[in-house]
């Protein structure tokens, strides 16, 4: 594999004897359901940037990368994953 490469890649390499990729490739989405990252403090410390939100409802800014996940949201998310058969 080279610089990048995607689930779709790596599975299809999955059939071969060996999977060869240089030490610095950047495979990305093998069993990751999502990445919900939390720039809250990068945004408020660093950049000095506030964020102030109206919501449609009461999940509509999930996944918002200016806050952190609530606690009852986190539930909802793994509760979406189905294991593999």
């Amino acid at each position: 594999m080279g610089d990048y490469a995607a689930s779709g890649g790596y599975y299809i390499s999955c059939a071969a004897d060996s999977i060869i990729a240089q030490p610095n490739t950047i495979t990305g989405s093998i069993g990751i359901f999502a990445v919900l990252p939390n720039m809250q403090k990068l945004f408020n410390d660093k950049l000095g940037v506030t964020f102030d939100g109206v919501k449609t409802g009461k999940y509509a800014d999930l996944g918002d990368i200016s806050r952190p996940l609530s606690p009852d949201e986190t539930p909802d998310i793994t509760k979406q994953r189905k294991p593999w058969l």
